[in-house]
């Protein structure tokens, strides 16, 4: 979802701002990525624990254009493991670069990324076993929310708001499409200088009073 979200017409320009909590479960995925980019192994948001000696990893995660992807590699002292994020373009004779992050022995790795287009992402672990045991985790998390608009379906920005809108209740119903729960959803919208919400000011505020779990939605009513 692109941040923030642009609803537009002639006479009303709306900007709408979503913040919330995130409640996280990640699940324990146990696995070697592939050792190139053409069989690497397909993740998801959760965490991958390995054992690291050498040589290089390859997985693929499948992002859509909007989506902010986290990526953490959480090491030890005695391993040190680089980071990369390649291109969807990306093949085994070329690798297209991103982004980056190449730490110190022992010293965490992190990558945050928003996808301009949609298609698999290659991760990239390079690097070496000093001592020790060499275990390592691979946090992904994957930023995923969809604006559905009452009657309109599932939009993408900019949305309309026709002139006959103004005055009656613009609803706002907001869809957990992750696989966890969300808690303190809250919403903003800033009216144009023109323009006034009930109580004087140029901006309308509502805050969730309950946990939006996975796969559900939550309803926001505004007056504008």
């Amino acid at each position: 979802m692109r941040h923030p979200i642009q609803l537009i017409s002639s006479i009303l320009m709306l900007f709408l701002l979503i913040s919330s909590s995130l409640i996280i479960s990640l699940p324990f995925v146990y696995g070697a990525g592939g050792t190139v980019i053409s069989n690497a192994v397909e993740l998801t948001t959760g965490k991958t624990s390995e054992t690291w000696t050498s040589g290089t990893d390859y997985y693929k995660i499948n992002l859509i254009a909007g989506q902010t992807l986290s990526l953490n590699v959480d090491l030890i002292s005695g391993i040190d493991i680089d980071l990369y994020l390649l291109d969807p373009d990306s093949s085994d004779s070329v690798e297209v670069k991103l982004a980056s992050s190449v730490n110190g022995d022992g010293i965490d790795e992190n990558i945050q990324f928003t996808a301009s287009k949609s298609g698999y992402y290659f991760v990239k672990l390079t690097g070496y076993k000093w001592s020790g045991l060499g275990t390592y985790d691979l946090n992904v998390f994957i930023t995923d929310f969809d604006v559905i608009f009452s009657d309109w379906g599932t939009q993408t920005t900019p949305i309309e708001v026709t002139p006959g809108d103004l005055g009656n209740n613009l609803q706002i119903v907001l869809r957990n499409g992750a696989d966890y729960d969300i808690t303190d959803l809250s919403i903003e919208i800033t009216l144009p200088e023109v323009l006034t919400n009930r109580i004087g000011g140029n901006a309308l505020f509502a805050v969730s009073t309950t946990t939006v779990s996975a796969g559900t939605t939550y309803q926001f009513n505004f007056l504008v």
